[in-house]
């Protein structure tokens, strides 16, 4: 084999986005040449772990990534690549460690972290990490605020969330998206603000998508709002009239029997 550098190792690593276990070989096999892995290819292999939720290929990149002994901007790079795989692999308390060993956590780092206590349902930790983000100095961004506001929706923080949606254009100079949007109508309709989460999607200042009035039609599954879902199921069908998921929320609210009716009327069949 003719004698490859790191970033012709690093390209054919990454074509293995669907096989952890070979590209882990390969970077074994790229070690045993004698080429070190730098900060770009070990994240591309913690990519895929993450995406794949592999937990033990991802330990073994992380003494891969002590060994190399990665500084500064790489070493924020693998940090917050493995915040993720163990965020996605359940192991939260150790994504805690991790973080709290960046010495400089950029915009993205904070990001995951913040994201990663909102998926696991620690909504006030999501929120005290977004205040400590700002606190520092770094600017939220848009995913920022997707992240809190996704621990607000998963911890029933009504109020919080209205403020940290509030803050978005007048504190940060962020324009909410549809994102946000769908987000704010997430929180008011797993809280069973149903109506009021109907009456923000109406007055809503750009086009309502599909996660919007899923999260709304979710919400009347969930407090039996049959009129109010009626609606929220017209309207989805409207703009994802081919999403098979749409058609299973609306079996559980309605019945398969009432669920046809209604497809009936809405011209699907």
């Amino acid at each position: 084999m003719p004698h490859l550098d790191v970033i012709s190792w690093t390209s054919i690593i990454a074509a293995f986005v669907e096989s952890p276990g070979e590209a882990l070989e390969l970077l074994r096999a790229m070690g045993a040449t004698g080429t070190k892995a730098n900060a770009v290819t070990l994240s591309k292999v913690l990519s895929i772990c993450s995406e794949l939720r592999r937990l033990t290929p991802g330990r073994e990149l992380h003494s891969v990534a002590v060994r190399n002994g990665l500084d500064g901007n790489s070493f924020v790079v693998i940090s917050t690549a493995l915040v993720l795989v163990y965020t996605r692999c359940g192991e939260l308390e150790l994504s805690r460690r991790i973080f709290s060993a960046i010495p400089q956590k950029d915009t993205v780092a904070w990001n995951t972290m913040i994201m990663a206590n909102s998926t696991h349902g620690h909504g006030e930790e999501a929120l005290a990490l977004f205040r400590e983000m700002v606190g520092s100095g770094l600017r939220p961004n848009s995913v920022t605020f997707v992240a809190a506001l996704s621990g607000c929706s998963h911890s029933n923080l009504v109020e919080e969330g209205r403020k940290v949606f509030d803050s978005m254009l007048n504190d940060h100079g962020v324009v909410p998206d549809a994102d946000h949007h769908s987000c704010m109508v997430d929180i008011l309709s797993r809280a069973g603000l149903l109506h009021e989460a109907h009456e923000f999607i109406q007055k809503m200042s750009l086009k309502p998508t599909a996660g919007a009035w899923g999260a709304l039609l979710a919400g009347c599954r969930v407090y039996k709002n049959v009129e109010l879902g009626k609606t929220a199921a017209r309207r989805l069908f409207e703009i994802e009239p081919d999403n098979p998921g749409n058609y299973v929320l609306l079996s559980n609210i309605f019945g398969p029997p009432s669920c046809g009716t209604m497809l009936q009327r809405s011209g699907r069949s």
